[in-house]
């Protein structure tokens, strides 16, 4: 853990393996317990987080916004299977700050894959 300071605010960052720091969040926010004001889950995590009432839809922030920050904020830039991914009932409940896909490219004239039928 470190301690940064910005704008007056105390930033107190944690840095732990992977497995240990979605145990420590998801205990804390299942308990309320309160130690972290913000924190990041995945997409996997975001269904049962709803179905657990600990996060809420976005879509009331969105309905807020003006004809220009929703312009400047276009939802339809997410990709839609993240959009989807992070959705529940068709309502928004998390915002990505990276997505990332994989590939495979080949030259099919030098591959042993074939088309499955």
């Amino acid at each position: 853990m470190n301690k940064l300071t910005i704008l007056d605010c105390q930033i107190l960052r944690f840095y732990l393996p992977e497995n240990e720091l979605r145990q420590k969040i998801t205990e804390d926010v299942s308990l309320g317990a309160g130690k972290f004001d913000v924190v990041t889950i995945g997409i996997l995590e975001v269904k049962n987080w709803v179905n657990y009432k600990w996060i809420l839809s976005l879509k009331p922030y969105f309905d807020k916004m003006t004809a220009n920050e929703k312009n400047a904020y276009d939802l339809e830039d997410i990709l839609k299977p993240v959009r989807d991914g992070l959705s529940v009932n068709d309502e928004l409940y998390a915002l990505p700050f990276y997505a990332e896909t994989s590939m495979i490219y080949f030259r099919n004239n030098k591959s042993k894959l074939t088309e499955r039928s």
